[in-house]
């Protein structure tokens, strides 16, 4: 199903991004010292991470691109529509982003107020989960729909 693909990508994705998200994590913790810091820094990734799930399967859903075969010369990609690729690569950019910085923001309040940090982990964790939650749960239903339509832009048409 669309949802298996979806959740297949994410689960992909995570596996190579949590182990490394976790380790920098720690080590700027260890680096500072300023463990006051860890639970609202961690909230602050962990809503980056799964943001960047649930957009990146829901606009994966809708635009997709072809590459050559395995044998082709990969220069010869081809674009996939121009500005619609540019408004997706800007949505799974930019949101993750912003949402990770106004988090970031509030776990930089733990210095002052400890109890932020703590907030911004459940707040994080809740928000990254229903935003990855959301993303792979649209995304699979749109793949499920047009199924046909995704095989056809994925299929190289070149030479």
């Amino acid at each position: 199903t669309g949802r298996d693909d979806r959740m297949g990508r994410a689960m992909a994705f995570a596996l190579l991004m949590v182990p490394y998200f976790l380790i920098m994590w720690l080590l700027v913790i260890i680096w500072s010292g300023y463990w006051v810091l860890a639970p609202g820094i961690l909230g602050a990734g962990i809503v980056g991470i799964g943001s960047g799930i649930g957009l990146g399967s829901w606009v994966g859903s809708i635009w997709q691109t072809s590459f050559p075969p395995a044998t082709g010369n990969m220069f010869r990609t081809s674009s996939g529509g121009g500005f619609e690729t540019f408004i997706g690569s800007m949505i799974t950019l930019f949101v993750p982003t912003i949402l990770t910085g106004l988090f970031g923001a509030g776990a930089a309040l733990a210095l002052h107020y400890p109890w932020t940090g703590w907030l911004v982990l459940v707040l994080g964790v809740t928000v990254g989960a229903l935003v990855g939650w959301w993303g792979i749960s649209t995304g699979g239903r749109r793949l499920d729909e047009r199924w046909p339509e995704v095989l056809n832009a994925v299929t190289w048409q070149g030479d």
